[in-house]
């Protein structure tokens, strides 16, 4: 779990921004997601708070940023990592297991997970400007990056499937 919190913290430092907007991107997910795959909701919760640290250290000098991004994004991987975790259980009792399953439940996770910590995000920032959040803001915010996050997903689920199969 510390090796995977190390390389996600690594990748962190490698953040690069989306054009247009204050968001961005960095291929730690790859492994944040890999960590939810083997070792749970917990340990991919405190990766993801790390990383999202690190690149809000690199990134951002308000202290607003670096407190709320890290928590926030925390808090997403938490509850929609702890969801997928039921969700794969639940299809495992119905036996229901097989890799594309798998690879399906990670991409349509990693997109649940990107739309909540957006969601969240840009819902701190409208309370900053005396405004109430919209659901609205969010398709603006997906574009190529929420892309960008299911092929993090496709791409941990794979190495999840290769390590359950080969070791």
């Amino acid at each position: 779990v510390l090796g995977g919190m190390a390389v996600a913290m690594v990748a962190g430092f490698c953040r690069d921004r989306v054009g247009r907007s204050k968001s961005s991107f960095a291929a730690g997910e790859v492994f944040i997601f890999l960590l939810l795959l083997l070792h749970g909701p917990a340990a991919a919760t405190l990766a993801a708070g790390c990383e999202t640290l690190v690149g809000a250290l690199r990134t951002s000098k308000r202290w607003s940023s670096r407190i709320a991004s890290p928590t926030l994004s925390a808090l997403a991987m938490f509850c929609s990592g702890t969801l997928l975790h039921t969700m794969l259980q639940s299809l495992q009792n119905r036996g229901l297991t097989n890799a594309g399953l798998t690879v399906v439940a990670m991409m349509l996770f990693s997109l649940l997970y990107f739309s909540a910590n957006s969601l969240l995000v840009g819902t701190i920032l409208r309370l900053k400007r005396d405004e109430w959040p919209q659901l609205a803001d969010l398709p603006g915010m997906f574009g190529w990056v929420g892309i960008a996050f299911a092929a993090s997903g496709a791409v941990a689920t794979l190495l999840f499937i290769t390590y359950q199969q080969a070791g």
